[in-house]
């Protein structure tokens, strides 16, 4: 069964290099921080948590349905809103995935409806739930950008497998709220936009030079830099847009997308850890 098998088919080596960007592997964060991915993660991805009940808003109801292409890298596919989609402002579109031991993230790029931009949606695979599909979880709206700024929402999510096709529904209930704007400090705002650049152009050793001191102890940096390279090929000439942060210190959570060269969101980093060395910020995820 298809969907039994993501963990190595949709995480190949392509798609680790852009987990790379968003992964935290024990980083020391502060309150700040901690708090940030407390409202980020969903729980892991297989987990024996019972299932979130559905929020039951009748004028929110909305049903989203996925088509995933696990060969792609990043995996990705199409999406088509059977219902709500007068609620949502979204008729269907293009979506991105991304999964890490915490959760899975899907990046929603509406191109057929009467709102424009991204939302995006973090899910989890609870074992023996019950739903209609062969697996079930829990799901959240993490994130909205334009036209869709200020929208929440949570429901279920199930799935089924066939082939290297993956077919999600999401089911459950959305509205929206006042769009909260956070400002994004110009100075990460700078090294961000460089070392996103370094790696869609292959320029190993730019992003290695904006990797914190204490990564650079953790992480092999070889290994690294063939994680830029395989970035490369995945994605070449992809920009950052949508960046926010927020900052404690000399720390960061800084939340931003990377879009190819059609405008389409390929991923989404939400809470990403950053620290300050003194001179400039760096990216602390590791």
């Amino acid at each position: 069964m298809k969907l039994q098998k993501r963990s190595t088919k949709a995480i190949g080596a392509a798609t680790v290099a852009a987990f790379l960007l968003l992964a935290a592997c024990g980083s020391e964060s502060d309150s700040t921080l901690t708090e940030v991915e407390a409202e980020t993660n969903v729980g892991s991805t297989t987990t024996t948590e019972p299932v979130a009940e559905v929020a039951e808003t009748s004028d929110g109801a909305i049903s989203i349905e996925t088509e995933v292409n696990f060969v792609s890298q990043p995996p990705g596919g199409i999406f088509v809103v059977e219902g709500g989609a007068d609620v949502l402002g979204c008729d269907a579109g293009l979506v991105a995935e991304i999964e890490s031991p915490e959760q899975i993230i899907n990046t929603f790029t509406c191109k057929d409806g009467d709102r424009e931009g991204t939302f995006t949606i973090a899910w989890s695979i609870v074992e023996g739930s019950e739903g209609p599909g062969d697996v079930n979880g829990p799901w959240q709206v993490l994130d909205a950008t334009d036209e869709f700024a200020g929208l929440t929402g949570d429901g279920l999510w199930s799935g089924t497998g066939e082939g290297d096709m993956g077919f999600g529904s999401f089911d459950g209930a959305v509205e929206f709220g006042p769009a909260v704007t956070t400002e994004a400090d110009p100075a990460i705002v700078g090294e961000l936009t460089a070392f996103v650049a370094a790696f869609f152009t292959d320029d190993t050793e730019g992003a290695w030079n904006t990797v914190s001191a204490r990564c650079q102890d953790i992480m092999d940096k070889d290994a690294y830099r063939e994680t830029v390279a395989a970035l490369t090929l995945v994605t070449p000439g992809g920009t950052v847009s949508d960046i926010s942060t927020v900052i404690e210190g000399e720390r960061a959570a800084v939340t931003y997308y990377v879009v190819d060269t059609a405008g389409t969101v390929t991923a989404p980093y939400i809470g990403q850890p950053w620290s300050f060395n003194g001179d400039v910020w760096q990216w602390d995820a590791c």
